[in-house]
Formats: structure tokens, C-alpha cells, sequence
């Protein structure tokens, strides 16, 4: 062992041509280790002004989404309203022997009924950051979260949409050989007329499974009422946290 640290230590001191081979390959492994860590430095750099300025792209994109969805919200919540006021005025007058009430309470009242509650956000690029991968691309860890808590947020409120969908269906059925669905409703298209045929008031009012059905589909219209409040805070808060990202680039 000692022999070979003679022979390391008077490499280091030859003289004439070898001590200067020596002295030039250690500068060349010297600059040849700078320029590989200047140049991945480099890549580093250029792959992180790239990753930043798809992040830019990225945030703009989501509010636009997201600004789309606020006001598609909005409207959800409106009609989800209208939905509950008919529902408890018809409730109001369902009894075993009910007086003769106006008609619009009817029409109101049982066309809320059949109504189907929606909300149809816009998801597109929630989508291609899922499917991509590029959710990693959110630097803000609180944006992130949001966007994901929304997301299963949607999944639950499309859940309870698709059993209001069957309650409104099978309301339609159930009374469909009693009350007639042609009767206006004023949310949507023009107005097709009353129906032709006539039918018995005070004894549609005084079915218990009238009753019944209005209230299970009030019942599940106030839930509703709860999942547009949650979805609404919490795009107001995406929506907050992006314009922040975005007035500070």
C-alpha cells in the first residue's frame, strides 16, 4: 500500500512533458464536468420557463372555463328556485278535501314537478389537464386542491341529478292519466296552449301519492339547493385564486 502512494505522489512531480500531460488532462475532465452542469443547468432553466409560461396558458384557459361556469351556476340556481316555490305552493293545497285553487297554481305546481334540474359545466380543460398529466403544472398547492375538490364535488351533485331525473320521471308517469303535461311550462320554448282535455282538480289534489311525490321531490330539490351553494363558493374561490397567479406574472 505504501508503494502505491510513492508512486501516486511523484506522478504529481515528473518532470519535463509528463508533469504537463498530467496537469492537461485534469484541466480537460475539469472543464469537460463545468460543462455538463452548465448545460443541464441550462435545460433546467429552459424547461422551467417553458413549463411556466403552458402554466400561464393553463390559467387563462381555466377562467375562462370557470367564468362560463359561474354564470351557468347562476342560472342552475334560479331555476332550482322556480322549482321549489311551485312545488311548496302545490304542497300548500294538497289535502283530503281540497278547495278549488287557481290554475296556475296547478301548472306551476305539477310542472315543477316533471321538471329535471341541470347543470352542464364546462370541463374541457379540467379534462386535458386529467388525461395529460399536466395538473402537476399548478404551482399553487390551493388552486390544486380546489380543482380537484370540484371535481368530486361535480361527480356527487351529477349523482343526486340523476335521481332527481328519476323522481321527475316517474311523477310523469304516475299522473300522467290525470293531469296533462301540454300545460305551459314558462321556462322553456313557446307557449303550446292548455290542453284540450279536461280533468278533475279537487281529486288530484286530494291523492296522498300526490303528496308524497311533491314532497320527495321538494325534499330532494332543497339537497340540490345545497350542492349549487357548495359548487358556487367554491368557484368563486378557484376563480379568486387564478386572477391572484395571474396579477402576479
Amino acid at each position: 500500500m505504501l508503494f502505491i502512494f510513492r508512486k501516486l505522489r511523484r506522478s504529481f512531480f515528473l518532470p519535463g512533458k509528463v508533469r504537463t500531460y498530467v496537469a492537461y488532462a485534469i484541466g480537460e475532465i475539469f472543464l469537460i464536468v463545468v460543462g455538463i452542469l452548465i448545460a443541464v443547468q441550462i435545460g433546467e432553466w429552459n424547461q422551467a420557463r417553458k413549463d411556466y409560461a403552458e402554466e400561464t396558458a393553463i390559467l387563462i384557459r381555466l377562467k375562462a372555463d370557470f367564468e362560463e361556469n359561474r354564470e351557468l351556476l347562476k342560472d342552475q340556481g334560479e331555476y332550482n328556485k322556480q322549482i321549489s316555490e311551485g312545488l311548496i305552493n302545490l304542497l300548500a293545497v294538497i289535502s283530503p278535501q281540497p278547495d278549488v285553487v287557481p290554475e296556475e297554481v296547478m301548472v306551476s305546481g305539477m310542472i315543477s314537478l316533471a321538471r329535471i334540474p341541470f347543470y352542464n359545466p364546462q370541463t374541457s380543460e379540467m379534462d386535458s389537464l386529467t388525461s395529460s398529466g399536466k395538473m402537476v403544472l399548478i404551482k399553487n398547492e390551493k388552486l390544486s386542491r380546489n380543482l380537484n375538490t370540484w371535481e368530486a364535488l361535480l361527480d356527487k351533485a351529477e349523482s343526486h341529478h340523476q335521481r332527481l331525473r328519476e323522481i321527475s320521471i316517474r311523477s310523469e308517469e304516475r299522473f300522467s292519466g290525470i293531469w296533462h303535461w301540454k300545460n305551459h311550462d314558462p321556462h322553456w320554448g313557446p307557449d303550446p296552449g292548455p290542453s284540450h282535455f279536461s280533468y278533475d282538480q279537487q281529486a288530484l289534489l286530494a291523492m296522498p301519492e300526490l303528496e308524497s311525490a311533491v314532497y320527495l321531490k321538494l325534499d330532494s330539490n332543497y339537497y340540490n339547493s345545497d350542492f349549487i351553494t357548495r359548487l358556487s363558493d367554491l368557484q368563486q374561490s378557484i376563480l379568486d385564486l387564478i386572477d391572484t397567479e395571474l396579477a402576479s406574472r
